[in-house]
């Protein structure tokens, strides 16, 4: 199967003075065409985080690889 969204080695960090705040790592996940999916989890989880990068908003930061395939990929 193709995905439609993947996530390779995925990690997204704030930093706020000193202090370095590591909100997602080492994310690796795909989405199939057709398949129906839920992103749960409690406040300050990464669920935004991760539908930003889903939207490509903070794809090239760090070493994250998301592609989003529609036809052939684009990343």
């Amino acid at each position: 199967m193709n995905p439609i969204i993947k996530l390779d080695h995925v990690y997204k960090r704030y930093t706020s003075g000193d202090t370095e705040i590591l909100v997602l790592k080492n994310i690796n996940y795909q989405i199939e065409k057709g398949e129906f999916v839920i992103i749960l989890g409690a406040s300050g989880a990464g669920k935004t985080t991760v539908l930003y990068l889903f939207a490509l908003y903070q794809a090239k930061e760090e070493r994250n690889t998301v592609s989003i395939y529609q036809g052939g990929a684009v990343t």
